[in-house]
Order: structure tokens, then C-alpha cells, then sequence
């Protein structure tokens, strides 16, 4: 199924493992921030999307079960000298439209630190709406 994660996650999982994919070795940190901004560009994300949080940070527990399923199934791997995952399957099959968001996200901000990065989501005005949702 297009747009669906081997593993049954949905869209969200495939976006997920597609930034995984993409960036090679990352965290859970930075491919939230990510996801969120791809949502807030157009990507239909926020209803499967969980975001728990404060004002000044946030996780996306379902990010947290795909990287556990992935693991399970050899699809991921933890890399804890570089604290990140790397996701070793294929990059999941996404439609234009979806991987041009991501790509766009993800060329706008792979080499901003993590805290810019995190700023560029807490501070604007549409993450209060998000937390806890």
C-alpha cells in the first residue's frame, strides 16, 4: 500500500522511517520537529499524531513505537556512539506530493542544530494548539 509502512503504521510511520532513511543516523528529537513541520506544510499527519509536551518540547510517542516495531523487525538499529537510529530497509514508498513535503522539510533544516530546530517548532503559533491534543 502506498504510503504505508511495511510494518502497518500508517502514514505517519512511513514518513518517519522515510526521514530515518533519509538522514541516515538520526533521533527521535530532531525527525519529530521534522514531522511537524511537514504537517503544518500540508502532510495529513495530525490525526495520528500525539504530541506530548510542554511549552518548550515535545515527543510524538508514536515515533517512539515505530523505532520499537522497526528494531523488532530488523528494519532499525540503535547507534548509541552517535545516539541515533538508523533505519536500514528499503526507503518507504511515499506518492510526490508527500515525499516533496518531506524533502522540503528535510533540505530546510538538516543542518540546523538541534536546539534552532526545536525553536523553529516551539515558537511558532500553531504548537500550542498541538500539545495534548
Amino acid at each position: 500500500m502506498v504510503g504505508a509502512s511495511p510494518h502497518g503504521g500508517g502514514l505517519l510511520e512511513a514518513a518517519a522511517g522515510y526521514l530515518f532513511h533519509r538522514a541516515g543516523c538520526a533521533n527521535p528529537f530532531r525527525i519529530s520537529r521534522m514531522l511537524v513541520l511537514a504537517a503544518w506544510r500540508g502532510l495529513p499527519l495530525l490525526d495520528e499524531m500525539r504530541v506530548e509536551g510542554e511549552p518548550y518540547g515535545f515527543s510524538i510517542p508514536e515515533v517512539a513505537l515505530a523505532i520499537q516495531r522497526w528494531i523488532s523487525s530488523g528494519c532499525a538499529e540503535r547507534d548509541e556512539a552517535n545516539k541515533c537510529v538508523r533505519y536500514l530497509c528499503a526507503r518507504p514508498d511515499l506518492p510526490d506530493f508527500e515525499r516533496s513535503i518531506l524533502d522540503s522539510v528535510y533540505e530546510e533544516v538538516k543542518d540546523l542544530p538541534d536546539v534552532e530546530l526545536n525553536r523553529r517548532v516551539i515558537r511558532d503559533p500553531r504548537y500550542r494548539g498541538l500539545i495534548g491534543r
